[in-house]
């Protein structure tokens, strides 16, 4: 059974997620199955750089992967003080999503999955490639970590908040 709980609170803004490892819900306490991998994509936005945080700090997860069109740098992260067991977790890859293959990252095996890769219109410079980047990009990601070796990988897409199919807004769609 599935079922919403917060991944983090920022600025009185929650991100809920729908997790579950073996058919129960996966706590984000210490208290769960150790040994668990994730990997994000696009830690550098500002979802993915609290998400980024959340996993670090996290004693669930025994290894991390950052993956994106660039990555955080790590004298950010240990200026931020985390451990050096957190920061041994971390695997980070530059990404160039315009040649990224179905189950490229197959083999290495995630149980989660979290996409928070996106962008704006005025950075990405048009419609055209804003929706490249926002939605040809993110399914690229999600059907390269898709693994058929996991048995129970979760993918977890995480869009702006207010998103939805009917905006008129396209950053919203």
């Amino acid at each position: 059974m599935y079922r919403q709980q917060p991944l983090f609170s920022h600025e009185h803004r929650s991100v809920e997620i729908l997790v579950s490892h073996h058919h129960q819900p996966l706590e984000m306490a210490s208290n769960t199955s150790p040994g668990l991998s994730a990997l994000l994509i696009g830690a550098t936005g500002a979802t993915g750089r609290l998400v980024l945080r959340h996993l670090l700090r996290s004693d669930e997860f025994s290894r991390i992967g950052e993956y994106g069109r660039r990555v955080t740098d790590r004298a950010e992260l240990i200026a931020e003080e985390y451990e050096e067991s957190s920061m041994s977790k971390l695997h980070q890859k530059v990404i160039d999503f315009e040649t990224l293959t179905d189950g490229e990252w197959a083999e290495e095996s995630w149980n989660v999955v979290y996409i928070t890769l996106g962008t704006s219109k005025a950075i990405a410079g048009s419609h055209e490639q804003f929706v490249k980047i926002d939605r040809e990009y993110v399914l690229r990601a999600a059907k390269a970590a898709r693994s058929p070796n996991v048995t129970s990988q979760k993918i977890v897409y995480l869009s702006s908040s207010g998103a939805s199919a009917t905006s008129w807004i396209p950053y919203l769609q």
